[in-house]
């Protein structure tokens, strides 16, 4: 069902989920030329995919099981109830997955699937629930027991004595004939009072006998003792009668009598001594042990956690985004100035929020800027990041690419005339130079051993703050760099006011451990080099995505300082995997690519921002936010 929701456009996927027990289509309603109620069926697993994106798995998933009452169905069905636990927790394990780990919707997929593979779905946090305690040994008190019914029943605490009021007690309670509930503090009539409270303690006691023997359908356990029996239990007082005194009695007469009424019941009743061994000794000290409070001496922060760029940005946290596409979040930003205007007008039928999420787009691509018009949205930027995760980049692949490219389209939603831009924009990025043309270095070049894409990465986390961190990149602005940095490599430096902009950010303090994902990390010529994927729509105009339009960007989402946490992150990797490791040996560049704007044919550093922090800054960094560095 998750694949289908996944992948709507897929008949064969989305028979298949329909098929199953959760959603209960018939199989002769699955006929595809079914018509309306077929394209039903695509539109409602459409709008699915679009929940899980905008508002996360766990949404989704409720939609489902109300629109299609999925635990009524399952309920019905042999084992429903075991069936209905183990569907909601599963759905709770995903539902953890996507937030924790922060994972989309191919990488929770992915997760899952190894999971179910996995020898950690043994483990106690996966396996199946229980639906109830119906079949299970279950150890409840009398009182909870009322109204209940168990195939056996073990009752090993009966023989004990009734609780009566004593002699030295200075009240009693009980009730008066009109059920009144009378407290005597120490009146004339205290001694009668007790008679009667000890007379209803009998009672209460013998009702709940009757309560303990009679939840048994097949066959109930009582086991009596008659050591130092003193009160007499409900036991005795309901052979005796109700009107028996409370007197010490010959246990071994209690037995023959016992002996005598199991004869009576002609095989109802069945009276054996209690197993040889099986008797628990316990024993506890009666002095009262002096017993003091004791002083906590130590500091408890409450600011631990799992942090990452999206929570130090102070950014709405989605379980499907790692920072796709924040340009579409203000659909108003799309026309700027004079040099970044749309180029047609919406349509006056479509909202800007239709535009903006590719569901309805309507106008083909314009033949002068191309993949510029693909729509906008997180569901674009997903599907940006799912296209280059999956192919190969090598020019031999290119008929693949193209494949790719339509099934990929048709898997996130996006309707098929977009194929050949999108194969022209793939085309472009690949061949597109990321330094200079003598050194090669080109996307095309990169073979698929040498490139791991989504890596996901945790470090230890120093207690950080804002302060902390505008403090230790200050040094590396514009202004403030120092003449021994190599200039040449590191652009002009960090934006003079990234540091105030670092300042202002939403988080106070967090310590624990910092986790992201890197796009795209690959090796050429024995540098490590890293890239992140950017669909952001900066403007129709080419100079939007030149270089003073990526520095604007750049700054304006904080992307400085999500570069400078992959760094650090890839910087400590490689120094454990990397033998005789050295960062200006071996780290290479950090690429942003803009892919609306990347087009060599007009310029070739159009849509690419590039810069190669400084060591010192590096070490500055992963001084100032892990732990013994």
């Amino acid at each position: 069902v998750l694949a289908a929701v996944n992948r709507p456009g897929n008949q064969r996927i989305l028979k298949a989920a329909l098929a199953t027990d959760m959603m209960g289509i018939k199989a002769e309603d699955l006929d595809h030329e079914a018509g309306e109620r077929w394209d039903s069926w695509a539109a409602s697993f459409q709008y699915y995919r679009e929940v899980w994106v905008s508002r996360g798995f766990m949404a989704m998933f409720r939609r489902i099981l109300e629109e299609h009452q999925v635990i009524k169905r399952i309920a019905a069905l042999s084992y429903g109830e075991r069936r209905a636990t183990n569907l909601l927790h599963i759905a709770e394990l995903l539902q953890r997955a996507s937030l924790e780990r922060g994972r989309g919707i191919e990488g929770l997929l992915k997760w899952f699937g190894e999971k179910r593979q996995s020898e950690t779905a043994r483990s106690d946090e996966y396996q199946l629930r229980l639906e109830s305690d119906e079949k299970a040994v279950q150890i409840v008190t009398v009182h909870r027991s009322k109204g209940l019914q168990y195939p056996v029943v073990f009752c090993p605490f009966m023989w004990d004595g009734i609780s009566q009021g004593k002699k030295k007690d200075s009240h009693v309670i009980f009730h008066e004939g009109d059920h009144r509930l009378i407290l005597d503090l120490g009146s004339e009539q205290i001694e009668e009072n007790r008679l009667k409270a000890e007379k209803e303690a009998v009672a209460e006691e013998l009702r709940l006998l009757y309560v303990a023997v009679t939840r048994a359908c097949n066959r109930c356990y009582l086991v009596w003792t008659s050591k130092d029996l003193t009160p007499r239990s409900s036991l005795d007082l309901l052979l005796d009668g109700l009107e028996a005194e409370v007197e010490k009695f010959d246990g071994s007469s209690f037995f023959s009598r016992l002996k005598a009424l199991s004869k009576r019941a002609k095989g109802s009743i069945r009276v054996q001594d209690m197993p040889e061994g099986s008797t628990l000794s316990v024993t506890y000290s009666k002095g009262r042990s002096s017993l003091s409070c004791r002083s906590f001496g130590g500091v408890a922060d409450n600011y631990s956690r799992i942090a990452s760029f999206t929570y130090l940005a102070g950014a709405p946290s989605r379980a499907d985004s790692k920072d796709l596409d924040h340009a579409a979040a203000d659909w108003k930003s799309l026309a700027t100035d004079e040099d970044n205007q749309l180029v047609t007008e919406l349509p006056e039928e479509q909202t800007a929020q239709q535009v903006l999420q590719g569901l309805s787009f309507s106008s083909y691509p314009s033949e002068a800027y191309g993949f510029l018009d693909f729509p906008r949205g997180p569901a674009a930027g997903i599907f940006i990041h799912d296209l280059f995760e999956s192919m190969d980049f090598q020019p031999e692949a290119e008929e693949n690419r193209k494949s790719l490219v339509r099934q990929k389209l048709l898997d996130h939603g996006f309707q098929d005339f977009w194929g050949d831009t999108v194969c022209a924009m793939v085309e472009r990025v690949l061949d597109a130079p990321l330094l200079d043309d003598v050194c090669g270095l080109r996307l095309s070049a990169i073979r698929r051993d040498s490139r791991k894409s989504e890596m996901e990465f945790y470090f230890p986390l120093n207690d950080i703050s804002p302060g902390i961190l505008a403090k230790t990149i200050s040094p590396f602005t514009r202004s403030g760099i120092r003449s021994a940095l190599n200039r040449a490599n590191f652009e002009e430096g960090l934006p003079d006011d990234l540091p105030s902009r670092i300042k202002e950010l939403g988080f106070h303090r967090v310590k624990g451990f910092m986790r992201g994902f890197i796009d795209l990390i690959f090796c050429f010529e024995g540098k490590y080099h890293i890239i992140d994927w950017k669909s952001n729509y900066l403007g129709a105009g080419p100079r939007a995505y030149g270089r003073q339009g990526l520095e604007r960007t750049m700054a304006e989402h904080c992307y400085h300082l999500q570069y400078l946490l992959y760094v650090t992150a890839l910087h400590q990797f490689l120094g454990f995997r990397v033998p005789g490791y050295e960062y200006e040996k071996h780290f290479g560049y950090v690429f942003y690519l803009f892919l609306r704007g990347m087009d060599p044919r007009m310029d070739p550093e159009s849509g690419i921002y590039r810069c190669r922090p400084p060591l010192e800054l590096v070490e500055r960094l992963c001084g100032a936010m892990i732990p013994n560095t």
